[in-house]
């Protein structure tokens, strides 16, 4: 169990630091939500370690600014293998920037819990339609060091469909 403690220690700095930065750049007024999307991709790598296969629900919070979850799953030989992440996403139109953290859990064990950051690219339109993301993961392993480090870095590339946004009501 001691394992996990490093993740969720990163995992609540990023959230911690998101937090501050929306209420700094929002003069400290909370913000509803103004349009939700979802979509559904496979991803090749990632934090799914060898593909994924993933649902993910976005929520726009200001012109350039966007919150993502997302929640996938592989099956690799009798293990389910789940990882879930946590993005933030900055940029307008199709094209944006993102940076998340999350974790890959196996039911089964393997390893398990297995932190995760992210950055990267992603295409993904408003008005629905092809998704891309590319980026790299860096998979935290507190008991292992390859290169003199706890992070080993994970290439991740998804291609998936969008569905057309919808604007929130309140």
């Amino acid at each position: 169990m001691k394992e996990i403690y490093p993740q969720i220690k990163i995992i609540l700095a990023l959230l911690v630091i998101n937090s501050i930065s929306y209420k700094a750049s929002s003069q400290f007024t909370y913000k509803k939500p103004i349009m939700q999307q979802s979509g559904l991709n496979a991803e090749i790598l990632g934090n799914g370690l060898l593909y994924s296969l993933n649902y993910e629900s976005r929520m726009k919070l200001t012109d350039v600014r966007w919150t993502n979850i997302r929640v996938g799953i592989e099956l690799f030989n009798s293990d389910i293998i789940i990882p879930i992440e946590y993005d933030w996403m900055w940029g307008k139109n199709i094209k944006y920037f993102e940076v998340g953290g999350g974790l890959t859990i196996s039911p089964n064990d393997i390893g398990s819990p297995l932190g995760s950051i992210r950055i990267g690219y992603r295409r993904m339109p408003s008005d629905g339609g092809f998704m891309f993301r590319a980026g790299v993961c860096g998979l935290l392993m507190p008991n292992t060091k390859l290169f003199g480090t706890p992070i080993l870095p994970w290439p991740a590339i998804s291609f998936g469909y969008a569905f057309k946004a919808k604007k929130l009501k309140f």
